[in-house]
């Protein structure tokens, strides 16, 4: 590893300039939104920002992505611990089964995204349940598996997980900004990054 050769603070240094380095990038990429003809005139009120928060579709959305991200964070956070505690898995192959996590993912934010668009029509909802029924399939199906055999069978379902359970965060912002109207997007976007976190850190915590 780097860390090896180098000291901890010029690495840190590095990451720092090319995080300055990509924000000068974006600099000239950057162009004030227009919006829609019909709402340039238009202001986003108090009540209106209490209103939204008080949509039933997005408050749905919000309290299943609660519990959604919630258990993301856990498979991230304890998938090594599953597999080296419960399977008595290596460190090695407990590493393998995270980054499996990671690549079901990849996979999985792109091909729910356009399934979401294309054989289902734009109907999120209708995704979003069946990626919270097959995680909870899967979840359940590592508490059967025993040391031994088990360590490949957790292989093959951690990739799952990694596919639906650590893929849908796309598609839950995409949903909460179409809950709302165009003008409120920006807003709701920034509620549901409040919630998702919200999510992450109370379940990590409590199943800790």
């Amino acid at each position: 590893p780097l860390s090896d050769v180098v000291n901890w603070q010029w690495i840190m240094l590095g990451i720092a300039v090319m995080s300055a380095g990509t924000g000068l990038i974006y600099i000239p990429m950057i162009k004030k939104p227009q919006p829609p003809a019909a709402e340039q005139s238009k202001t986003v009120p108090l009540a209106d920002i209490w209103g939204m928060m008080k949509n039933k579709s997005l408050s749905a959305l919000e309290l299943n992505g609660f519990f959604y991200h919630a258990g993301q964070q856990n498979l991230y956070s304890f998938i090594t611990l599953y597999m080296t505690q419960w399977l008595h898995a290596s460190s090695g192959m407990a590493a393998v089964a995270l980054q499996l996590v990671q690549s079901g993912s990849i996979l999985g934010r792109v091909s729910i995204g356009a399934a979401s668009d294309f054989l289902f029509k734009g109907k999120r909802k209708v995704v979003l349940v069946i990626v919270a029924c097959v995680s909870a399939i899967g979840c359940f199906g590592l508490v059967f598996l025993q040391p031994g055999w088990g360590v490949y069978g957790a292989m093959g379902l951690v990739l799952v997980l990694g596919f639906f359970l650590a893929s849908a965060s796309p598609l839950y912002q995409t949903a909460v900004m179409e809950a709302v109207e165009h003008r409120l997007s920006g807003t709701a976007v920034g509620y549901h990054f409040t919630i998702q976190p919200a999510g992450k850190a109370v379940g990590t915590v409590f199943f800790g």
